[in-house]
């Protein structure tokens, strides 16, 4: 018999109304092969029992049985079950009743046979068939048997022996054994079903609770997102923003602890913590080169070093996301697992990202502008006091060249000299601070600037600050600047650095050339000082900002690093926290090697009687004052007051061998008569002065003008008038 599931698979093939079962065909099949087994056997062995019978009677009263139950397994084999059980049910049924008339004597083998009909039809069709048979199988036993009793019943046509009684007896029970058997399997794999169905009927109502329980821990997670979208938009304060998304996403998430962490691991702020929770008191292993935006689960050391750090028993699950632009990692963790965490760490990680990123851009306009008003009061201030010194310094070397060699006056006006020239200098810091210096910008390698800085910036520090340089002289690390910016700037983070130490540590200052979408040359200055939280990192560019108390803190150092920074095209970074020091990086683009040009030779003052300079000026004594120093190194000097006069005087005769303009004037300065010259097609060169004009000339042909600073000695303006008539 085959150990084929009588349960088909799709419950809509095998059951209807429980009263009603559709017939399988496999139940069908296997209970025809059953009976026409049984029906066989019968046939086979007859001939070996004892009979009156020949055996070709008997063989007409059991091959048209063996025929039917061979039709019924062909036609539930070929999809007609229901017609097949029909056909088994009534010709059985027919097949007893016929039994019955030809011998009444087998009423034992009718009996079984009845039993065996009714488990059949039940099996087959359902229990109300089975009821059905059960009771036409009683109403034909019970008339067989009141006929019998009363004698109306007429002789038997055919007289079975006992021999062959118990033959067809036999072959009944072999029938019954075989349904008994197919009952019981088709009732094992019937609750066998059920129970599988009842286990994912539970299965899946686990999974609907699962599922009914995500979605409400997300609409809660993206109700306490949006309350804290809405929350950060109100705050100004970095360290308040990421508490708030720290103690947010906690909530959200149920997680044990969430840590808001620097670029180097250091905690900024956290939710969950306890005495913990102050920044630079967590410091934990981060992955540098992990991709920005990007989510990792912690490794089971990064889970021991938030179970470390902020004293929990057991922590299983825990993320780590590092921010899209700001410099900041998101660590989350928990006891459970934090189901779904991914989207929420990200959308977190990119409102508090989005957060920053607008807090430094509100920073930087409003440092903007008020370096922008700083810059107006102090650019032209900066103009008029170069005017003055101009002619201050330039009477004196003019009063010192007439007078003779032993003139007692000499002394005085050699102090008055040095006293200008210090005048000079305050005003070039007053200029670089507001970004408005006049620059003299040139290709530098950056590691031979900072060589020849080391001694003045070693007199800087005490002798108790250990300083290191990380550099190599001559290593070809080239920028496009003034020796003065560099100056400046080092100078700068150096005493910042010093102040940090507090009279003892270490300063590290070092140059490098770093590759990728664009290569940059990075200074840098690193303390091992006291550090700096978020707070005042947001600040330390902002002028007079300082945490310095006492004399000569003006908080004006960084400010300036700022202003030179951004007008040489650079960027700074920090990076600093609380106990861990401070380094400061100064990007700036690689620029390229100059080629090697030969010195220019300047002719002496006597070569340079014949040539002609045009002055452009419109202070009348700085105007007097050029032209008497020309005069001195033997120039012919003819001087205007406007743009347009010079303007008009080079229309009606250009015969001129320089034009030394002032670029900021009334009606017409030193760049718009430039355009109109070459515009009118004026070919006289053109030299500009001026100690303001920074922001004039951005574009590529208006920098290449060639200038010179107020105020300026004697010697250099004749130096640099010698070179551009002699080029010319």
């Amino acid at each position: 018999m085959s150990d084929k599931p009588l349960v088909p698979e799709h419950a809509d093939s095998r059951l209807g109304d429980p009263a009603d079962l559709v017939p399988s065909p496999e139940i069908v099949a296997q209970l025809s092969k059953l009976v026409l087994a049984a029906t066989l056997f019968a046939i086979v062995v007859s001939p070996f029992v004892p009979s009156d019978l020949p055996y070709w009677v008997v063989l007409i009263g059991m091959v048209p049985f063996a025929l039917m139950y061979a039709a019924c397994w062909y036609m539930a084999e070929h999809g007609r079950a229901k017609q097949a059980a029909w056909t088994f049910v009534v010709g059985t049924m027919l097949g007893q009743v016929g039994a019955l008339v030809m011998n009444s004597s087998v009423s034992e083998q009718a009996l079984v046979s009845s039993v065996n009909l009714i488990l059949f039809s039940g099996f087959m069709l359902g229990r109300r068939m089975a009821l059905w048979v059960s009771g036409v199988s009683m109403v034909l036993i019970l008339t067989f048997s009141w006929v019998l009793y009363l004698g109306w019943f007429p002789e038997p046509l055919v007289v079975v022996s006992p021999p062959m009684r118990l033959l067809a007896l036999i072959s009944t029970l072999m029938a019954t054994g075989g349904v008994t058997y197919v009952g019981i399997q088709y009732m094992s794999d019937t609750i066998q079903q059920a129970r599988f169905s009842e286990a994912r009927m539970a299965e899946a109502n686990r999974a609907l609770q699962l599922a009914s329980n995500s979605d409400e821990r997300r609409a809660l997670r993206a109700e306490r997102i949006g309350a804290l979208a809405k929350d950060l938009v109100g705050m100004n304060e970095p360290t308040n923003l990421s508490q708030e998304v720290a103690i947010g996403l906690r909530e959200a998430l149920g997680a044990d602890v969430v840590m808001i962490l620097g670029r180097s691991g250091v905690l900024i702020a956290g939710a969950g913590l306890g005495a913990h929770s102050e920044e630079g008191l967590v410091c934990l292993t981060v992955d540098e080169q992990m991709a920005v935006g990007t989510t990792r689960e912690l490794s089971e050391s990064q889970l021991e070093e938030v179970i470390e750090s902020g004293g929990f028993d057991q922590l299983d699950f825990g993320f780590l996301v590092r921010a899209p632009h700001a410099p900041f990692y998101l660590l989350a963790a928990g006891s459970r697992n934090l189901l779904d965490a991914t989207w929420t760490l990200q959308v977190g990680t990119n409102l508090l990202d989005a957060a920053l990123l607008r807090y430094e851009s509100e920073r930087r306009m409003l440092q903007a502008q008020k370096m922008d008003a700083l810059h107006r009061l102090s650019s032209g201030i900066a103009h008029d006091f170069n005017n003055l010194l101009t002619t201050i310094l330039g009477g004196t070397e003019i009063a010192e060249f007439k007078a003779g060699s032993k003139d007692p006056i000499r002394g005085h006006l050699r102090r008055i000299r040095e006293a200008g020239e210090r005048a000079s200098a305050l005003t070039s810091k007053l200029m670089t601070f507001t970004r408005t210096a006049a620059r003299a910008p040139d290709i530098l390698d950056l590691s031979g600037v900072l060589s020849g800085m080391l001694p003045v910036v070693r007199r800087m520090v005490e002798e108790s600050i250990h300083l290191v340089t990380h550099f190599d002289d001559g290593a070809g690390l080239w920028v496009d600047g003034d020796v003065n910016d560099f100056e400046r700037i080092v100078f700068n983070l150096v005493a910042n650095a010093k102040d940090a130490l507090d009279g003892s540590g270490q300063i590290d200052i070092g140059a490098e050339l770093r590759t990728g979408a664009s290569n940059m040359v990075v200074l840098w200055v690193q303390d091992d000082g006291e550090g700096m939280g978020m707070n005042v990192r947001t600040r330390m560019f902002e002028p007079f900002f300082t945490t310095r108390k006492g004399k000569g803190a003006t908080g004006l150092g960084m400010s300036i690093v700022y202003g030179v920074v951004q007008g040489i095209g650079g960027e700074v970074f920090v990076d600093s926290s609380r106990g861990r020091g401070t380094c400061i990086e100064v990007h700036i683009p690689l620029a390229d090697e100059p080629a090697r040009i030969a010195p220019v030779q300047v002719p002496n003052p006597e070569a340079q009687h014949g040539v002609r300079i045009l002055v452009v000026e419109d202070a009348p004594d700085v105007r007097e004052t050029l032209n008497e120093m020309l005069q001195l190194g033997g120039y012919s000097v003819e001087s205007v007051d406007s743009g347009l006069t010079a303007l008009e005087r080079l229309k009606q005769e250009p015969c001129v061998d320089l034009v030394l303009s002032d670029v900021v004037m009334p009606s017409m300065g030193g760049f718009e008569l430039a355009e109109r010259m070459a515009e009118l097609g004026i070919d006289v060169p053109l030299c500009l002065v001026s100690g303001y004009a920074a922001q004039y000339g951005a574009d590529s042909k208006t920098r290449a003008i060639p200038r010179i600073t107020k105020p300026f000695s004697l010697s250099d303006l004749l130096s640099f008038v010698a070179q551009h008539t002699h080029e010319r």
